[in-house]
Formats: structure tokens, C-alpha cells, sequence
């Protein structure tokens, strides 16, 4: 029994720090200006896995959804394209998933955008 306890104890303490270790991959990632990719927020600062596009002006955009809008001023509103300044791109070999990932707050707009492989 207590050898039960003990593995459904180990088995709730790794389910519960889930978010956290996703979230680690980005945590040390810098853009070229020094701000942290992770501001350390909590879910108001994740970098999400996104869509991109290159928009009519040649502009790189990142498409930001209601996953943001939970912890937005009142004003936000999503979805919405929102453009890539260049500083904020780090180079693709630094993006530890395949897709597109957007670090954004919404005060705050894009921190980081790390392109997915192939875009």
C-alpha cells in the first residue's frame, strides 16, 4: 500500500510540473536586443507554436490567437496578425520544436519569433 501511495504521489508530481517543463525549452533563448524570450510570467509570457506568413509589404507576421486573450487588456483583440520586427527573429537551429513558436505578450507584443523548419 505504501509503495502504491508512493507511485501515484511520484506519478501527480510529474502530471503537475507538465507546463513548467514545457515551457523550459525557451527560457534561456535571448533576442538580439537581450530580452528574454520568457519573461517568467507564467502562461502570460509561453511561446506558442504558431502560423506565419510574409505579408504585402515583404513584412514577416506571426498570427496570434485567443490563447492570449485570457491574460490581455480589454482592448485585445484576436485573432490578429501582428508583425516580426527583425531584432526579434533568433536563427531557426534555436527553435527546439518543428512549427513556427511565438513568444508575445500582449502589453508587450512579439519578444520572440523562432521560425519552424523549412519556413
Amino acid at each position: 500500500m505504501v509503495r502504491l501511495r508512493t507511485l501515484v504521489g511520484l506519478s501527480l508530481s510529474s502530471l503537475l510540473s507538465l507546463p513548467v517543463a514545457a515551457h523550459d525549452p525557451f527560457t534561456g533563448l535571448r533576442n538580439a536586443l537581450g530580452t528574454s524570450c520568457c519573461s517568467g510570467e507564467g502562461p502570460s509570457s509561453d511561446c506558442k507554436v504558431t502560423m506565419s506568413r510574409i505579408d504585402s509589404r515583404g513584412h514577416l507576421q506571426a498570427y496570434i490567437d485567443e490563447r492570449w486573450a485570457g491574460y490581455a487588456p480589454a482592448n485585445f483583440r484576436a485573432p490578429i496578425w501582428v508583425d516580426v520586427p527583425e531584432e526579434k527573429i533568433l536563427p531557426t537551429e534555436r527553435n527546439p520544436v518543428v512549427g513556427d513558436v511565438v513568444c508575445f505578450i500582449p502589453r508587450m507584443g512579439v519578444i520572440c519569433f523562432l521560425p519552424g523548419r523549412g519556413t
